[in-house]
């Protein structure tokens, strides 16, 4: 008799298309005034999310933006900042896109 079944749930039985990080993703840098593009996100969506920004901090044209706008503050510095603001946008984002995809249920 199977007593219990275990699911990875991000994208797997909730939130199809992991759209969860991605739009905290956005969130977190918009809040900064930067925009990141959907598909630079995607590109290294399975890392551990502070592994994450630092990769998104080092790309030079994003490193540029923020050095424009920020110029006081070190990239080593932006990389906690905009940590910190994902982990606070992530909570909002789950609670909006953490529905069964179809057919879960049954």
């Amino acid at each position: 008799m199977i007593q219990a079944v275990i699911f990875d749930w991000a994208g797997t039985t909730i939130d199809y298309g992991s759209q969860a990080p991605i739009i905290a993703f956005q969130q977190a840098f918009h809040h900064f005034d930067i925009d990141i593009p959907t598909a630079d996100i995607r590109q290294d969506l399975g890392l551990d999310k502070l592994t994450h920004v630092k990769k998104m901090m080092a790309q030079p044209e994003i490193q540029s933006k923020w050095e424009a706008k920020y110029p006081t503050i070190p990239i080593e510095e932006a990389v906690i900042q905009i940590y910190r603001q994902f982990q606070s946008d992530i909570v909002t984002v789950l609670a909006e896109t953490a529905k069964l995809k179809p057919g879960v249920k049954a």
